[in-house]
């Protein structure tokens, strides 16, 4: 049997309310970079506390370090330093080819180190949880316990579901997309200089259109999708293809916790995954917000965050409806 998961509601008592991003943090500029053993480069930016406690950042596909900042403002509340990394080929990191999140989590192994950081929390949006997940693989002694918001893709989950037939399909299905990276370029391209916020506006639920009533809120979304984009679609249809990859490993192996945070509205999109998954980790936790969507996290994510300074309850803790 699977470890327990839950649908939950929070309260607006229980949440510190902040449904309109400050722009309280610099998107342009500042980052670092470090020439990893590979010689390539990788590039970061840091959002929330200076002296907090870490937590390492995976964006979501189609994004950059940049996605950051929508928590910034909550890491300063929650005492928490937000290292944002962009992965081959988004932002400023140089490409590598791969069909695997290992070779990155080599990458962060190697940024610890550097930051001279013995132990870590991570932090995720979307498919970012499938990169966190691999490095707790490689280094499990260093990451303390993971928080996954939003839907994960398909990919490792038809492999969860499915038999034996279907992985050399959803191999194929990678590598061609993978193969084929700049083929997609101008599909990006195009979504940049057409809308993009009506694309989104299109393709996620209620709760979230109106959440993108927010101008602060669309700026970021802009500056974040050029950033992700400012070396071509390569590193994003690279990074999108190993996100629906397979799994390569026993999820029942990792030892970590992870929570995984839900918005309700998602399900229309990509189900309940983060349930699926939660039930295949022995420390997996699934946590389901009523009446929000993907962007569920700019209402509660000072709630969300300040589990990492809490003590982990043994079980999954009530909160109210």
């Amino acid at each position: 049997p699977g470890p327990v998961s839950h649908s939950a509601s929070i309260s607006r008592d229980n949440a510190v309310i902040t449904s309109t991003p400050k722009p309280s943090a610099p998107l342009e500029g500042n980052f670092s970079t470090l020439r990893v053993a590979s010689s390539r480069i990788l590039a970061w930016s840091e959002f929330g506390c200076r002296d907090g406690l870490p937590v390492l950042f995976f964006h979501s596909n189609g994004s950059s370090r940049l996605e950051a900042s929508l928590f910034h403002q909550q890491g300063q509340l929650s005492g928490l330093r937000l290292i944002a990394v962009d992965r081959p080929g988004i932002g400023k990191s140089e490409f590598c080819f791969s069909n695997t999140p290992e070779p990155f989590g080599h990458d962060l192994m190697e940024l610890l180190d550097h930051l001279a950081l013995n132990s870590v929390s991570t932090l995720t949006l979307g498919h970012g949880a499938v990169y966190a997940l691999a490095l707790a693989r490689l280094d499990p002694t260093r990451i303390n316990g993971q928080i996954s918001l939003g839907a994960i893709p398909c990919g490792p989950l038809l492999t969860l579901r499915g038999s034996g037939l279907l992985r050399p399909w959803i191999d194929w299905s990678v590598a061609t997309l993978v193969r084929h990276g700049w083929t997609l370029r101008e599909l990006f391209d195009r979504k940049m200089r057409g809308n993009y916020i009506d694309t989104l506006r299109r393709e996620l639920s209620k709760y979230d259109r109106r959440a993108l009533n927010s101008s602060e809120l669309r700026r970021i979304i802009i500056l974040d999708r050029r950033e992700a984009l400012c070396q071509g679609s390569r590193g994003v249809a690279q990074d999108e293809s190993i996100g629906f990859a397979p799994f390569d490993y026993q999820l029942a192996r990792l030892t970590h916790s992870v929570d995984f945070w839900q918005g309700r509205g998602d399900d229309e999109r990509l189900g309940r995954s983060s349930v699926l998954l939660a039930q295949q980790l022995p420390k997996g936790r699934a946590h389901i917000v009523s009446r929000q969507g993907y962007f569920f996290f700019l209402e509660h994510a000072t709630h969300i965050l300040s589990s990492y300074t809490k003590p982990r309850l043994a079980q999954p803790a009530s909160i109210a409806a």
